[in-house]
């Protein structure tokens, strides 16, 4: 998980802690089941939950930039362009669910799990497994498996 080098999170089953550095007051938030996210640029800290949705909060005074509750299933993991406009959510089904962050709509449900995002020239290319199988998908041209992946034979 990246963090940004002002806080150190904190992830219990009640609640989501964070410390700033140099600072002994903790910051709660309230939540459960969370999946966390900093930018790529440090700026903002995405916080996603199955009871509140999807929170984004500034990194330099916690405040609440943005929130989009409808995004609230349980998740393994979320991953966030480097743009920040595009949303994935690994979700414990097997299913990754895209979405665009400036709209707040729902794009695409893709099988497998998202290990790569990006988002180039209003193209979105994801990279994943699933099933033993590395994918690629692209929001032109779709899902695309690569050759099943195979094992190395163990060596005695």
């Amino acid at each position: 998980m990246p963090m940004s080098g002002k806080w150190i999170p904190e992830i219990p089953d009640w609640c989501f802690t964070m410390w700033k550095v140099g600072n002994p007051k903790p910051w709660k938030f309230p939540s459960a089941y969370t999946a966390l996210r900093f930018s790529d640029d440090g700026k903002k800290i995405y916080l996603q939950d199955k009871k509140e949705g999807l929170k984004i909060y500034s990194v330099e005074d916690l405040s609440l930039l943005d929130t989009i509750p409808e995004i609230t299933d349980s998740s393994l993991n979320i991953l966030v362009s480097e743009d920040d406009k595009i949303l994935l959510v690994n979700r414990f089904s097997g299913t990754a669910s895209l979405y665009d962050l400036e709209t707040k709509q729902h794009l695409e449900d893709i099988p497998g799990e998202v290990l790569n995002l990006r988002h180039q020239d209003d193209e979105i290319l994801l990279k994943g497994i699933q099933n033993n199988t590395a994918f690629t998908w692209s929001s032109k041209t779709g899902l695309k498996s690569l050759d099943r992946m195979k094992r190395s034979p163990r060596r005695r």
